[in-house]
């Protein structure tokens, strides 16, 4: 039996195991990666590409693109943010989603070289802006806002990381401008195809005739419930309702 002159000792010991289970449920460090650069100057491609060119423009100007380490997967890595003055030059209406999950415009930033062609691997900084607020920026069709634009990047591989990493700033190094692309989404497509609320009513007018038609009845039996077949000649799913067999 321990007197109590052994209880320091055994503190010590259960202090001892303490760590080491921390050090172990922790896991090894990160991988360390170069440090990138704090910001960098690139000038605003005034030309918006894509499908709202007409609407909206870049201000001229320099551009501050921030680059700071993030600390995502098991070795970290960057990202990229940047603010950029987009001009609205005209009205255009456009349907949006509450969520940003289906439908409205959206404006994605790039990083262009000196020629003006995108920079591999910097094609796509992301808008943090709701589709709502832009197509009501793109409705109002004048004016002047601030965008932020941001994208992230990060190297799984512990064994390649500082080699993957290296790479991802000389190709960032290449940047002199930036530049933004416009969409709008798949679900516009009727918007953009100016189908009418009529056409629409008799497309589906049209769909209804042909369903009819391949079932052997008129449109207009089709467009009414039969209630007067005998119940021994009929059979029904939903009370009431009674359909001939066939």
């Amino acid at each position: 039996m321990l007197s109590r002159s052994h209880f320091p000792f055994r503190r010590l010991l259960l202090g001892v195991a303490f760590t080491v289970v921390i050090a172990a449920c922790g896991g090894a460090e990160k991988a360390e990666i170069p440090a990138p650069p704090a910001s960098l100057s690139l000038t605003g491609e005034a030309a918006v590409a894509g499908e709202l060119a007409d609407y909206l423009a870049i201000v001229p100007g320099s551009y501050q693109v921030t680059v700071l380490p993030n600390d995502l997967g098991s070795t970290g890595g960057y990202k990229l943010t940047a603010k950029v003055k987009v001009r609205f030059t005209k009205p255009k209406n456009l349907a949006s989603s509450d969520d940003n999950s289906c439908c409205g415009p959206e404006l994605v930033a790039r990083l262009l070289d000196a020629n003006g062609a995108p920079v591999t691997g910097f094609e796509r900084l992301t808008d943090n802006i709701r589709r709502t607020e832009l197509a009501g920026m793109m409705k109002r069709g004048t004016g002047e806002e601030w965008l932020t634009f941001s994208m992230q990047d990060s190297f799984f591989d512990k064994e390649t990381a500082n080699e993957q990493a290296a790479q991802w700033l000389k190709a960032l190094q290449q940047a002199h401008k930036i530049g933004l692309v416009s969409s709008v989404s798949v679900a516009d497509a009727a918007e953009k195809a100016e189908i009418s609320a009529t056409d629409a009513a008799a497309v589906m007018a049209q769909a209804n005739a042909a369903i009819a038609a391949a079932s052997g009845e008129t449109t207009a039996a089709s467009a009414t419930w039969r209630t007067n077949v005998p119940p021994a000649a009929a059979s029904s799913s939903m009370p009431g309702v009674w359909l001939p067999l066939r």
